[in-house]
């Protein structure tokens, strides 16, 4: 049986705690009441197409 992880918030410490995580020993939940993550900074960059792509 796995073990349960629940994170508040959806914001960049919650992002890179889940891509990071293992998976096959923890069962994530996320509790925020967005269903979505969004970088604003990012919003002027697809307006011209100047979004990298890169692993954090």
């Amino acid at each position: 049986m796995k073990k349960g992880i629940k994170i508040p918030g959806t914001g960049f410490l919650s992002y890179r705690f889940i891509k990071k995580a293992d998976t096959d020993k923890y069962d994530i939940t996320t509790i925020s009441p967005r269903n979505h993550f969004l970088f604003t900074l990012l919003l002027t960059s697809t307006i011209f197409g100047t979004i990298v792509i890169s692993d954090w």
